[in-house]
């Protein structure tokens, strides 16, 4: 049972400079140069370097001005995204495996607790206020020992989380009051809203993907095809497609009204780990074990460049695209964004 409880956080202001990296944008490379490993047509706008071990997950604030960082050294970082500077930084009580922004812009939430087997930490889901990184709301958590992620609905209303200990579950987000679980305990990877909220997905370890109503315990539908554990989702921007990756060599589009499937990405991927959508449904873009971050057209699902960006292997890394243009976020490094 989830137990609500107040929590002091403990929070700085970093004075190093610090990093992002965003692709087809106008600004300047810092170095003056262009990197080796970017490819034609891009551009290297910034790196954000601080975080001391591994990052975790990034989210672009809506507006697109600020990037959100969560890593194994127990911070969530907030950066400037056009420059890569610093702006805030919160020291947690443990790993921080999740970040994401509220639809507003005011409020993020994390996923805090013990990673990779730690033991005597316990598991919160908080939430912050995005001007300071004061907690103002939290809620306790089963013990995860392994992994966690928060995903606000597009309507700021509600919180979906899971772990590797529990059940995917949904919270009222003014109140973190628990509202219900999905049937599928313990077996989910990932978690994705519905473009107008009122659906949420589930990529799961018995090789599919599950789509429930919000007002509803059945699912709607299932979309399978896979041969081993989907660890990522996407929505289209229009909700007509799901989008998913996992172990393997190919990533699946299918219709989402028909459950049949649209498309499939097929290479040497060995694992996808992290895919996205554009904010205009004009690019999909995938993140595989060894690094490299692949982007397709969706108009004709040509490929239409690599980009090479190491991580920790261990983890699924982050990916995210601005909210407005056409700008990626990716990890590189361990502790750069």
């Amino acid at each position: 049972m989830a137990k609500k409880t107040t929590r002091k956080t403990k929070t700085k202001k970093t004075k190093a400079a610090a990093p992002m990296a965003g692709k087809r944008a106008s600004a300047k490379v810092r170095s003056g140069r262009k990197p080796k490993d970017v490819p034609d047509g891009f551009t290297l706008r910034a790196e954000c370097r601080g975080h001391t071990k591994p990052i975790r997950l990034i989210d672009w604030s809506p507006d697109g001005k600020t990037l959100a960082s969560g890593g194994a050294d127990r911070t969530v970082r907030l950066w400037n995204a056009q420059t890569g500077a610093p702006i805030n930084e919160s020291t947690r009580h443990a790993d921080v495996t999740s970040v994401a922004w509220s639809p507003d812009g005011k409020k993020l939430a994390t996923f805090v607790g013990a990673t990779y087997g730690g033991k005597g930490e316990d598991t919160f889901l908080e939430i912050l206020r995005a001007r300071d990184l004061k907690v103002i709301r939290s809620v306790s958590l089963p013990s995860t020992g392994g992994w966690g992620q928060a995903a606000w609905s597009p309507n700021g209303q509600w919180l979906g989380a899971l772990s590797s200990m529990m059940a995917t579950a949904v919270f009222e987000a003014d109140t973190l009051k628990h509202l219900r679980d999905s049937v599928h305990v313990m077996s989910s990877v990932a978690l994705a809203w519905s473009p107008m909220g009122n659906k949420i997905a589930l990529a799961t370890r018995d090789r599919s993907v599950v789509v429930y109503e919000m007002n509803s315990e059945e699912r709607t539908r299932s979309y399978v095809g896979f041969v081993a554990v989907v660890y990522t989702i996407a929505w289209s921007p229009d909700g007509r497609a799901l989008a998913g990756g996992g172990q393997g060599d190919s990533i699946r589009i299918w219709n989402v009204s028909s459950g049949k499937t649209r498309r499939v990405l097929e290479g040497s991927f060995n694992t996808v780990e992290h895919i996205r959508f554009s904010h205009d449904g004009s690019l999909l873009a995938a993140r595989t074990l060894d690094g490299t971050v692949r982007l397709w057209r969706t108009d004709s699902w040509d490929l239409v460049a690599e980009l090479s960006a190491t991580g920790d292997p261990n983890w699924p890394t982050g990916l995210a695209f601005h909210p407005k243009g056409l700008a990626l976020a990716t990890l590189c490094d361990h502790d750069t964004t």
